[in-house]
């Protein structure tokens, strides 16, 4: 029932409040600390550690469940990321592959440590565009972040970044952003690329089970401890168990997999990838008409990617034919729309799509 529901929910209300005394900051629905940072400057990267969290009911009872989590934020900030754009488009249209990299980015404000969601890139606005505040106030974004926020914009000519709240029961209230002043978050694709980025990054990133626990022990032992997460967690007569509950594991045998030529048996890890890449399937079914779709910037890795479909479609028995390959000019959804529907006939058995960006539309 709904009513059951009910008490959870003021748990969590409970623990939101907990982890703000902590100082945690929210990003999305993970809190992060951002007086804690790691720095790893010859990648000009930061992270900032911090926990998911979530209390529900299990069988043993209400449990608080928690895992430790980083947050990437990079140490360059939008208006850096703009300018080395510009320097590589070399004459090409920077404003809308600006858009198509930047459109669906979360940022990071670091004056109020808020993440922001950009929804678009107003052009004709810059730092000097004046807005009216409540009180009947005119003044421009650069005097109300010098005024508020004490922030000294060097670039007057930059571009606004758009985020639009959305608040219950109301329409969209539209936030401008200043470049300068909006760190990116997350990694790009040449650094997810880069092995020894990734590495360097998962030396902190990839915590083992026991350094696992024994963070989360001391999570809990300071939710505990700290006088002011304390005293709120006193008024509700709560407390949290400093130690990790255990549970009784279950170990399955090994599973055999079987193939149209062979059968293995997973080792204690379930792992079985490496036979699938060398053993035919069973019932394989011929890939005889296809259709790649895909940007004209992309046309080096469309090939690579059909010529990987081949070379891993052969040794476990898939027979394909050459797909039709259908490019299009623009990188809009709409024209990979009409480039599909202009591709596909009754016949077509898949579509695959190479998109150009990470863009959520």
């Amino acid at each position: 029932p709904t009513s059951a529901l009910v008490p959870l929910q003021v748990y969590n209300v409970l623990f939101g409040q907990i982890l703000r005394l902590l100082k945690l900051k929210p990003i999305g629905r993970q809190y992060f600390d951002p007086l804690s940072p790691i720095s790893i400057p010859k990648h000009k990267v930061e992270l900032w550690p911090g926990y998911f969290t979530s209390i529900s009911p299990t069988k043993t009872g209400v449990v608080l469940i928690a895992d430790v989590a980083h947050k990437i934020l990079r140490q360059d900030n939008v208006l850096d990321y703009l300018k080395d754009m510009m320097r590589k488009s070399r004459g090409g249209n920077t404003k809308k592959m600006a858009e198509s990299n930047l459109i669906g980015q979360i940022v990071l404000t670091r004056y109020n440590n808020r993440t922001y969601r950009i929804d678009s890139i107003d052009w004709k606005k810059s730092p000097r565009s004046t807005f009216t505040k409540r009180s009947g106030e005119e003044l421009s974004y650069q005097q109300y972040y010098s005024v508020v926020h004490q922030k000294d914009i060097q670039d007057l000519k930059q571009p606004l970044l758009v985020h639009k709240h959305h608040k219950r029961g109301s329409g969209a209230e539209i936030i401008y952003l200043i470049p300068e002043l909006c760190t990116m978050t997350g990694i790009t694709d040449e650094m997810r690329k880069d092995f020894k980025v990734m590495k360097d990054i998962s030396i902190h990133t990839r915590v083992s089970p026991a350094n696992r626990g024994r963070e989360l022990e001391q999570f809990a032992k300071k939710i505990n401890t700290k006088n002011s997460t304390k005293e709120e967690l006193s008024k509700w007569g709560t407390k949290f168990n400093d130690k990790l509950t255990s549970l009784n594991g279950i170990v399955f045998d090994p599973e055999k997999i079987y193939f149209s030529d062979c059968s293995v048996m997973t080792n204690n890890k379930g792992e079985w990838s490496q036979a699938i890449k060398k053993s035919k399937v069973i019932e394989p079914i011929k890939l005889l008409n296809w259709v790649v779709v895909y940007h004209r910037n992309n046309k080096k890795e469309m090939n690579e990617l059909v010529n990987g479909i081949n070379k891993v479609g052969y040794p476990i028995g898939i027979q394909m034919k050459k797909p039709f390959v259908k490019e299009t000019n623009n990188d809009s959804a709409g024209a990979f729309v009409d480039a599909i529907y202009d591709s596909i006939n009754d016949n077509t058995q898949m579509v695959v799509c190479l998109l150009p960006n990470k863009r959520k539309d």
